[in-house]
């Protein structure tokens, strides 16, 4: 996103916002969907929720079944070249893409339109168009050698990184003849020496057969479309998407928190990886180095994903019923209180799961000790038994979090993955020091996993912050804190 106004209301109406610079606009997205949501009269509240409204806003859709009313409306003020509009991306008969559509207006175009389809050759006159020389004048410019000199231009190769182009595979070895019988006409063709042709002709089979394969699955054969390579992989990238296998790798072997194999991991995975992947593209856009920060927490609050409750239920503990629940373990009534408010969850018409919550029964909304009457709201025991549930909680706390007069641990995970930023998110999450070498380490392992970093593998030992004063008082980002803590990683990725 660009500037950008989010709008509540008709482009005729009262000012409905503020310009805001697209990251602060994205950390801004609670308190909008609560704005949002605020909004509205009683009676239409009731068919809303803020974390509906937040989806809308983040993706121009409702992802999910969280409530939102019909024909909402999210205004977006838009720049062209004859002045700015106003378009509601929520309007019927809006189309909605994401990256993995390939939309044209991204720059992605296909070409199929090849009039010797079975051929190797590019005979598109669509992306010869879009190869040529601009100026019209030129009235070569559609030759091929005229194209083939355009091919090096700075502007035609950006263009050419996102052309999907449909071509037979070039690694097929039953096809070679005849994807390439036309260079017996062109480059092999027949000279005084029709003999030098041939040979050049079946040296290059023989080349061409040594290259490629025999017997490939037909569904390989079928995939008849090319991408740029670097170009794909770029954009599979952003989504941020971490597979079973990938997700069990964030799952240290060996770490302060135990030791896990992996087939355990695998399982674990297989249990956990689809709500966190959603819950990270909800509320941390998939972004890894906020992945990095997210599981770093979550594997100490979860037993490295052994549990989404708190051990004890919080028995002896100020917060009682309201123990830590999901994967950074939301915990007292306030906060449960304010998940509620987000999810716009119905009351509760029944008795609670655990007994210690009951028509009457208060309970501090955090160690301040401010007692609220709970009943007649939701059960919190949602957020332990429903993974989905728990990882919304988790998001919900991650971006409404408060500190420093502003709002959204995004914020802290976009500067850095550094001893400073996970301390201070280890404090936030935690509200004290538990774990906080735990924390420290996963952060170190998860970056070797998860970023761009060459491949470590062995025990490796690396410094990190004390929890102090210091680091809690306030934010140092760019402080020179003494790294003066050292630890030990075993970067083994999967048992032996």
């Amino acid at each position: 996103m660009g500037s950008a106004i989010l709008g509540s209301h008709t482009p005729s109406g009262e000012p409905i916002g503020k310009r805001c610079h697209a990251k602060d606009f994205e950390y801004n997205l609670y308190a909008k969907a609560n704005e949002r949501h605020g909004s509205l009269d009683a009676a239409t509240q009731a068919l809303s929720s803020p974390s509906g409204w937040y989806e809308l806003l983040r993706f121009g859709r409702n992802l999910g079944p969280d409530p939102l009313p019909a024909h909402a409306a999210h205004w977006r003020e838009i720049p062209t070249a004859t002045g700015t509009v106003w378009a509601d991306l929520n309007a019927e008969g809006t189309f909605k893409f994401s990256d993995a559509d390939f939309p044209a207006f991204k720059g992605w175009n296909c070409f199929d339109d090849d009039g010797s389809p079975t051929d190797q050759r590019c005979d598109s006159l669509h992306l010869k168009t879009l190869i040529r020389d601009p100026d019209p004048r030129n009235d070569r410019r559609m030759e091929p050698v005229q194209l083939a000199r355009r091919l090096g231009e700075p502007t035609v190769r950006a263009k050419l990184r996102r052309a999907i182009c449909r071509f037979p595979s070039e690694w097929d070895q039953s096809t070679i003849v005849e994807r390439y019988s036309w260079l017996l006409t062109e480059d092999f063709k027949s000279t005084d020496d029709d003999a030098t042709g041939a040979k050049k002709w079946e040296r290059f089979v023989n080349h061409a057969r040594a290259i490629s394969f025999s017997n490939l699955p037909a569904e390989f054969l079928k995939a008849d479309w090319r991408f740029h390579p670097r170009e794909f992989v770029g954009v599979m990238r952003t989504c941020g998407w971490l597979s079973i296998e990938e997700f069990a790798q964030c799952i240290p072997r060996t770490s302060l928190s135990g030791s896990v194999s992996w087939n355990t991991a695998i399982l674990r995975a297989r249990t956990h990886s689809v709500p966190y992947n959603k819950f990270i593209r909800v509320f941390s856009s998939g972004a890894m180095q906020r992945y990095v920060q997210n599981i770093a927490q979550s594997l100490i609050e979860t037993g490295l994903f052994r549990t989404l409750t708190e051990d004890g239920r919080g028995v002896g503990k100020s917060y009682g019923p309201f123990y830590g629940r999901g994967y950074h373990q939301l915990t007292w009534a306030g906060n449960f209180r304010d998940f509620g408010k987000f999810k716009n969850f119905p009351r509760n018409s029944a008795i609670y799961n655990d007994p210690r919550i009951t028509s009457t029964s208060a309970h501090p909304i955090d160690s301040g000790n401010q007692p609220i009457i709970w009943s007649p709201r939701y059960d919190p025991s949602i957020v332990e038994m429903d993974a989905m549930q728990a990882a919304s909680a988790s998001g919900f706390y991650w971006v409404s979090k408060r500190f420093r007069a502003t709002s959204n641990i995004n914020r802290l995970c976009d500067e850095s993955v550094s001893g400073n930023t996970v301390g201070f998110i280890s404090w936030l999450v935690n509200g004290g020091g538990y774990g906080y070498a735990n924390r420290q380490q996963f952060a170190n392992y998860l970056t070797n996993i998860l970023l761009d970093e060459p491949t470590v593998t062995g025990v490796k030992n690396f410094h990190y912050p004390s929890l102090s004063p210091t680091l809690t008082g306030r934010f140092p980002l760019r402080m020179g804190i003494p790294q003066d803590q050292t630890l030990s990683i075993n970067y083994e990725r999967q048992a032996p």
